[in-house]
């Protein structure tokens, strides 16, 4: 880790609003894990910055959410999908599926990129990432209007690795 991570980290470490919240922060920021929960899904590629990037991102967390925090260590959730409030209809009637999929059974999908949404080369796939910070911002990509807002659905790597198809009450 660099000077310049390191300076950060203090930083981040001033918001803890006590010592448990602050040596969990430690923890996240020093070395990427608290006990069996790690920001590196191990399924993402990685290098250094993504990594101090993550780890920031979860100290952050902590320090400004600690309840939502303890839902994602509670329930090792390191997997996010970034999205907004008008897919959520369409997510607890039909499940989350792809573009492809979403054109197979006729269900019409307004959000997501604009790129992804092309009818000639739609995407085969939910895209997810272990970066929440990456999630935020695909989830606030797009327009807002009739207020609609921001949508982290998250998983953890256990509940999602070898399945087709995930159940929605399996999400936070």
């Amino acid at each position: 880790m660099n000077t310049q991570y390191n300076k950060l980290c203090e930083y981040l470490l001033s918001f803890a609003e006590n010592d448990e919240i602050k040596n969990k922060m430690k923890l996240i920021l020093y070395d990427g894990k608290i006990g069996d929960f790690s920001v590196d899904s191990g399924i993402m590629k990685n290098n250094e910055l993504i990594e101090q990037k993550k780890r920031i991102g979860y100290a952050y967390l902590l320090a400004s959410n600690p309840n939502t925090f303890e839902e994602f260590l509670k329930n090792n959730i390191n997997l996010f999908h970034g999205t907004n409030s008008n897919s959520i209809s369409s997510i607890l009637k039909y499940g989350m599926m792809s573009l492809k999929e979403q054109d197979k059974n006729k269900i019409t999908n307004t959000t997501g990129e604009r790129w992804s949404r092309i009818k000639n080369h739609p995407r085969s796939f939910i895209s997810l990432t272990d970066d929440l910070d990456l999630a935020m911002d695909y989830s606030t990509g797009g327009k807002f209007e009739d207020g609609s807002f921001e949508v982290i659905i998250g998983i953890s790597t256990k509940d999602i690795h070898n399945l087709k198809q995930v159940p929605f009450r399996n999400f936070i």
